[in-house]
């Protein structure tokens, strides 16, 4: 039990917190520059969206068929449903896709 007792990292430990913390705080802070220029690609594309929560970046966007598709613009994380996928017979590997420019093209994608 006394390896667990040792504070010899702790100031390291609390360094990179600090270095951690900057770099999210960073990342925030560019979410309204992000969430404006994936509107613009959704406006020049002629795509329904509706963002759902600013502060984190999370936009609700509708393929030509309705479907829904949940991105967030802070980090570029894609989100449908397992029947949006059945439906519109997306590869499997359409899931570990992220950005607006590949959300782009699954959005205006036709079979």
């Amino acid at each position: 039990m006394s390896d667990f007792d040792d504070d010899s990292m702790r100031p390291e430990m609390q360094a990179l917190k600090e270095i951690a913390k900057q770099k999210h705080a960073e990342r925030v802070a560019k979410t309204p520059a992000r969430i404006k220029y994936a509107e613009q690609q959704f406006e020049k594309n002629n795509i329904a969206y509706i963002v759902k929560n600013g502060s984190n970046g999370h936009i609700h966007c509708f393929d030509y068929q309705g479907n829904l598709f949940q991105f967030w613009a802070s980090t570029g994380k894609i989100m449908y449903d397992h029947k949006v996928e059945q439906k519109r017979n997306l590869n499997s590997k359409c899931r570990n896709l992220r950005g607006i420019n590949n959300l782009i093209k699954l959005l205006a994608y036709k079979e």
